[in-house]
């Protein structure tokens, strides 16, 4: 428990110097073809049991013409991870998750993470975007 304690404490910290990195525009991104559909799996499969034991279902639909994504693979990951946590924290027992991917006209690709849980208030939206602010909601 201590040395998984300490490796999310490094992953925070970590996730933090990232952050400043990027508002002082001195974070690269590193950017590289990434499969969409194994890449998506691999970071839904890094939630499925923990939601499983929280008694909800976590679904993935990719469209079989979603394209190649060009992204950081890193900063995707992290984006993800992120959305697929909050779902599973603020997601009720029985609720669902589901990730999505489709081909957009231009040839990009929209990923979307939606799910059944208690959602952000209209009023705190623009709020919720800013570095380290978050809305006061009590978790399921």
């Amino acid at each position: 428990d201590i040395h998984d304690s300490g490796l999310h404490l490094l992953s925070l910290i970590s996730d933090i110097l990232d952050l400043a990195k990027i508002e002082a525009g001195k974070r690269e991104l590193k950017l590289e073809p990434i499969e969409t559909k194994p890449e998506l799996d691999k970071l839904v499969h890094l939630v499925r049991e923990r939601a499983g034991r929280q008694g909800l279902s976590v679904d993935l639909d990719v469209s079989d013409n979603v394209p190649v994504l060009w992204a950081d693979r890193r900063a995707f990951g992290q984006i993800m991870l992120n959305l697929l946590s909050n779902a599973v924290k603020f997601t009720p027992p029985g609720g669902r998750i589901r990730v999505s991917a489709v081909a957009n006209s231009d040839g990009g690709v929209t990923v979307a993470v939606v799910d059944t849980g208690c959602g952000i208030p209209a009023d705190q939206l623009e709020r919720v975007v800013r570095p380290f602010e978050q809305v006061h909601r009590q978790p399921v």
